[in-house]
């Protein structure tokens, strides 16, 4: 509802009351003229002036009733609702307009902010509308306040935005030239480089043929050297097939010069030039008929001279006394060369890996890290680890095979260490 219409509503319902209490008094007057009728008989002529006069001013009433009535609101009757054949009370007859003024007051304070309040009529129910329209003219007016002063802001942010457009604007030429520069500068730059890209493509291409024609002759090269390779091993297999059968065929390493049997001191005819060792043992033989080779026993190198060496004997056979003459074989002595062991695995048995190295490079052989063409015997002993890969796999023991080298078991090693 706004403040107009209830201003309206609350005037039209108070002529509305006047028009009411102005009826009632009509009513008793005209109850009072009913119960008066001899009087009014005697004062007819009074009484109907009288009435002539009521009766306009009943009709002036009707008359105002009738156009203030629909300013009250609905529920009103338009005109007033009275029956002169009935005698109602005023209180009865006014009895809807109250109802409608009583509905029009609890629903003031509904529709503003204290719904607990009920005016007690409808002068004192327009205080609450407009003390509520004084406070939001002077919120309006705030408001007003604070809109002129944004308007200010923002016309003050609308001359910055203006400003920042046009430098924006001059930024955005600026960029534009600096990219159109940049643009032809590296457009520049990339045709610079292609023709350094063709100038390099060219260069790769003289790069491959002479690549391919390097490729062609170390192919060449390698097939070469891989056909020399086969030579060589083919001849380190012969040379080693000839020590083997050298060493089958028993060869003699050297002579005893002279013995003394009462105290076992034997000369021998090798020297320090023959590159031999102190405790190099030999076995000692000597021919019989028939080519028949009769081992006497063992001696061992004692003392290395540049004419003879002094040795003695370690073990006698019985096969008769060692002499002059007598015919001495080591399987790790060579005048000429050292013999080369390597291992495969630990070894089992009596001598570990360790001693028996000590005990052959005491007598004169060479311990190898690894397998090479120079290897003379590989020891194959055991896997240190059962997890371990085999070691016929092992790439010594290819190498072995490859090159002639005579592989021997651990229990073939006895020999050598009994010298």
């Amino acid at each position: 509802m706004s403040v107009h219409s209830a201003q309206r509503g609350a005037v039209s319902l108070l002529v509305l009351i006047l028009v009411l209490v102005v009826t009632l008094i009509f009513g008793v007057l005209w109850f009072t003229q009913m119960g008066a009728n001899e009087d009014l008989t005697k004062k007819s002529s009074a009484a109907v002036k009288d009435s002539k006069a009521a009766t306009a001013q009943m009709e002036f009433y009707r008359d105002y009733y009738a156009a203030v009535a629909p300013l009250v609101g609905g529920g009103v009757p338009s005109t007033i609702p009275y029956d002169a054949t009935k005698s109602e009370p005023a209180a009865l007859v006014a009895e809807a307009v109250v109802k409608v003024v009583s509905t029009v007051l609890e629903g003031v304070g509904q529709q503003v902010d204290a719904p607990s309040e009920r005016p007690a009529n409808l002068v004192s129910a327009l205080d609450v509308p407009i003390t509520r329209v004084k406070a939001l003219k002077g919120q309006l007016a705030a408001k007003d306040q604070e809109i002129s002063r944004m308007k200010s802001e923002n016309e003050a942010q609308a001359t910055q935005i203006s400003s920042l457009g046009t430098a924006h604007a001059d930024e955005k030429a600026r960029m534009q030239s600096e990219f159109e520069s940049n643009i032809s500068r590296l457009n520049s730059q990339i045709n610079e480089v292609r023709a350094q890209n063709e100038a390099v493509q060219g260069k790769v291409r003289e790069s491959q043929t002479e690549l391919e024609t390097s490729r062609e002759t170390f192919n060449k090269e390698k097939q070469g050297l891989l056909t020399d390779r086969k030579d060589l091993e083919s001849t380190v297999r012969a040379v080693k097939s000839e020590q083997r059968i050298k060493r089958a065929t028993v060869t003699s390493d050297g002579k005893v010069l002279s013995a003394d049997p009462k105290t076992g001191a034997v000369f021998i005819d090798l020297t320090s030039k023959n590159m031999v060792r102190r405790g190099t043992r030999f076995k000692v033989f000597e021919n019989g008929k028939g080519g028949e080779r009769i081992h006497k026993g063992y001696v061992t190198v004692t003392d290395v001279g540049a004419a003879m060496s002094e040795a003695k004997v370690d073990e006698s056979t019985g096969s008769g006394a060692i002499g002059a003459g007598d015919w001495l074989y080591s399987p790790i002595f060579e005048a000429s060369e050292t013999v080369t062991f390597a291992f495969l695995g630990q070894l089992p048995g009596r001598y570990s890996r360790e001693v028996a190295s000590r005990i052959l490079e005491n007598a004169g052989a060479k311990i190898g890290e690894k397998v090479d063409v120079s290897t003379t015997f590989l020891v194959l002993g055991e896997k240190e680890d059962a997890e371990a890969e085999e070691l016929t796999a092992s790439a010594d023991y290819k190498n072995a095979l490859l090159w002639g080298v005579e592989i021997i078991r651990a229990q073939d090693l006895a020999p050598f260490l009994k010298q």
